[in-house]
């Protein structure tokens, strides 16, 4: 494993030139642990992050200072970040972003972070200004699993969702999200997903458009959607599958807040959030 720094005063400028590097050096590590670290000073980088050269490069992408994130910011293109669909050879672990923040990306239909295979870690990003969907697709294998942990969405996106996800082994946890009008914060269209739990979730809907605050449909075998806050969008949950909801909190605007199996525990009711107007999905000591 080998531990490469960017910065102005870093031997490596730009986020691409140690991508590069880490392409040619250590693009099959036999291990997690033996991946490399690209380690990014806080600052503003205007640029285009491609993890393809004929495979995915597993590659740990991390903030170096969890209090001063860097960020990644727009440069016009149509994803801050591509990744290909392939693993080469025996490469063991997963593309990795933490403690990051991306910004102002607005012509990434396809997704601020794009990728077409299986094993993407998403850990304590920020997607603010960035009017694209934020993440497709998010997949993951029974070796290989797919993770959006502690996210902030501060932004807007497509209708199929923030986050759109087509396949089995992916957990969506711990994340706050302020949606635009009709976008649900999680949908996942093509699979089977494992859990979305823990997630507090700011909805919009109006009269023109059928917005869910977690959508989960085709596929048979469903993890749980548990204990997610929701509110503002036309329906709570709508879950077609194999899985349950089970301990949320959520209030939409439709009369059927459910839809799905109930797994017990859910209370429809707003979930008092301190300040939807600003975005501040902390709780009213009085919230249910």
């Amino acid at each position: 494993m080998a531990t490469l720094l960017v910065g102005p005063t870093r031997t490596y400028t730009t986020i691409q030139a140690a991508i590069n590097v880490t392409s040619a050096t250590n693009d099959n590590p036999a291990s997690r642990a033996a991946m490399d670290v690209i380690l990014i000073d806080p600052g503003t980088y205007t640029e285009t992050l491609d993890l393809r050269a004929s495979w995915l490069l597993p590659v740990i992408l991390r903030g170096a200072d969890p209090t001063n994130r860097p960020i990644i910011a727009s440069t016009g293109a149509a994803q801050a970040v591509r990744a290909d669909s392939v693993y080469r050879g025996t490469a063991v672990g997963e593309l990795t972003l933490e403690d990051l923040i991306f910004s102002g990306w607005t012509a990434a239909g396809n997704g601020v972070i794009y990728i077409t295979t299986s094993g993407l870690v998403v850990r304590r990003v920020k997607f603010t200004g960035c009017t694209s969907r934020v993440i497709r697709s998010v997949r993951g294998t029974a070796t290989r699993y797919g993770i959006v942990d502690s996210c902030e969405f501060l932004t807007s996106g497509l209708t199929t969702g923030l986050i759109l996800g087509d396949s089995a082994y992916t957990d969506v946890i711990n994340c706050k999200a302020v949606c635009p009008t009709n976008v649900p914060f999680y949908s996942d269209l093509g699979g089977a997903s494992r859990n979305i739990e823990h997630n507090s979730i700011l909805g919009t809907w109006n009269s023109g458009g059928n917005t869910d605050v977690i959508t989960v449909t085709g596929g048979t075998a469903r993890g749980n959607v548990l204990q997610n806050l929701g509110t503002g969008a036309r329906y709570g949950i709508y879950e077609f599958g194999a899985g349950s909801y089970t301990e949320n909190v959520l209030y939409g605007t439709f009369a059927t807040n459910f839809f799905g199996t109930d797994g017990g525990g859910n209370q429809v009711a707003d979930p008092l959030f301190t300040s939807s107007a600003t975005g501040d999905l902390t709780l009213q000591l009085s919230s249910p």
